[in-house]
């Protein structure tokens, strides 16, 4: 297997949007895990649950950078969400042609991304961790800002480091990556791309009964940036025959590199092996760990 943390002669090679800071797993399999951050994070928050999905299963991976990522922060105010959702679809669409069974993943804002996508590109499973509707955690930044003013895009909000999830982070005792824009997320949000979260979350929204392919939602009890309602939301809004939701303790928003880490991989892998067979039970279930 090879690990490429930049461009290379791979399968990726002239994927559009392609990125150096995407992290990408190549094992020659017909397989691909298809995995998307979330707004303001970084490749480093699924690369470690990617290589979990790699090894251990022998399938390829791609971690993508989205649009104004791995950059800085006035990079990321010139997004908007229909940049993250185009870059999205194309990257599929470009998976798509390349490999029998394509898997998206995300997390945050990221699994907003991946339902959407699948209802333009098809895909065989979406994993969905820590869905994100509503930033009504315990520990979000803004949650104590007395006035929003969304469509002021100078404004900013700032939280410690570790306020941010723990993004960045690396758990299990490896050493922590460098620290600079291409590996870790941005310490501060703009309200200008607040509301373009708010716009990417009022598009996604309406539209989740159109989601019909199969999928898992990973959620922490203990969410300290969204509500754990906003898995609910999914779970219940979505069309898929085959939807299963696990809620995990011990862990924060981004359960890709938290305690449960290994929790997530162990629940996902199966459930993507499930829709690599022509026939499957179709499973509607709450679990919780």
């Amino acid at each position: 297997m090879k690990s490429h943390g930049a461009l290379s002669l791979d399968p990726f090679h002239d994927m559009p949007g392609r990125q150096e800071t995407d992290f990408v797993c190549i094992t020659d399999s017909k397989v691909l895990v298809y995995l998307i951050h979330g707004i303001t994070g970084a490749p480093v928050e699924m690369s470690s649950l990617s290589r979990k999905l790699s090894c251990e299963n022998g399938w390829d991976v791609n971690v993508t950078t989205l649009p104004g990522h791995g950059t800085n922060l006035s990079g990321l105010g010139r997004t908007t969400e229909q940049d993250w959702r185009a870059h999205v679809q194309r990257q599929l669409s470009f998976i798509r042609d390349r490999y029998e069974y394509v898997f998206a993943v995300g997390l945050g804002a990221g699994a907003l991304l991946a339902l959407e996508a699948s209802t333009v590109v098809r895909v065989d499973g979406i994993g969905a961790l820590s869905p994100t509707f509503i930033h009504n955690g315990w520990n979000t930044p803004w949650a104590q800002v007395p006035e929003r003013k969304p469509y002021h895009a100078r404004g900013t909000v700032r939280g410690r480091p570790h306020d941010w999830c723990a993004r960045g982070k690396v758990a299990n005792g490896a050493a922590t990556p460098p620290s600079s824009a291409t590996t870790i997320a941005y310490p501060a949000i703009s309200l200008g791309t607040l509301t373009e979260i708010d716009r990417l979350i009022m598009r996604v929204l309406p539209g989740l009964h159109d989601v019909t392919t199969p999928t898992v939602i990973l959620q922490a009890r203990t969410d300290d940036m969204t509500n754990p309602r906003n898995s609910s939301i999914v779970y219940n809004a979505i069309s898929s025959q085959d939807r299963l939701l696990i809620v995990l303790d011990d862990c924060f928003h981004v359960v890709s590199v938290g305690d449960q880490q290994e929790a997530v991989a162990a629940h996902m892998a199966p459930f993507f092996r499930l829709h690599m067979k022509t026939e499957f039970i179709p499973q509607q279930m709450m679990v919780n760990f």
